[in-house]
């Protein structure tokens, strides 16, 4: 028989299933537009479908075409494996008791992607989120070129490096790091144009 947590993360799926099982059929980054198309519905209710599903944290922003992809949660209830579906805390909720400097004002994709990187909100991490330079695509990179060094589960050395400003590494189209040889990234090698070479292709359009 289901747990009661299986039961109620299945009932928050209720709407969203349809979307969460094309993105574990597709299995890579995942933007609106082809979600809308493949399931012949409004992109604004793919848009919304996506919402809900990333406040679940089971699925994610990547730093490529506006695209989502599953999460470690979202891989694991697929496979049937119990999962406490975390909440993200709303940023009004993010103040530690008698703090006079609220997080209303920051950006909540920035919230979440300080989240997803296990970096939690305090004095310090609300101040740099108020930089002009930190986008949730350049706390993502920086995060995979953690995990890429085997330092996975290192918030405070994210922080540092984040705070330092560094240029962000590249991404690739998956929103993977370049150089990256995961089979979805080992394809993307022969979607090259045969005349500039970059991906996506820089050649005039006229």
């Amino acid at each position: 028989m289901l747990s009661p947590s299986e039961v109620a993360n299945i009932r928050s799926l209720k709407k969203t299933a349809v979307v969460y099982l094309v993105m574990l059929r597709l299995d890579r980054p995942t933007g609106p537009t082809e979600i809308a198309d493949i399931l012949d519905i409004h992109i604004g209710t793919v848009h919304s479908y996506l919402r809900s599903l990333t406040k679940l944290g089971i699925i994610t922003r990547t730093g490529y075409m506006n695209g989502y992809i599953l999460t470690v949660i979202g891989r694991q209830m697929a496979l049937g494996h119990p999962v406490e579906i975390p909440q993200v805390p709303s940023p009004s909720s993010l103040d530690p008791p008698n703090n006079s400097s609220p997080t209303t004002d920051l950006d909540p994709a920035i919230l979440t992607a300080f989240y997803q990187a296990g970096i939690g909100i305090n004095h310090r991490t609300r101040v740099l989120a108020q930089q002009a330079h930190i986008t949730p695509e350049y706390i993502l990179a920086h995060n995979l070129q953690l995990i890429s060094q085997d330092k996975e589960n290192s918030p405070g050395l994210l922080i540092t490096i984040l705070e330092s400003g560094q240029p962000a590494p590249p991404l690739n189209r998956n929103g993977h790091l370049e150089g990256c040889t995961c089979e979805a990234c080992d394809r993307l090698k022969y979607s090259r144009c045969f005349y500039c070479g970059p991906d996506p292709c820089t050649c005039p359009s006229d």
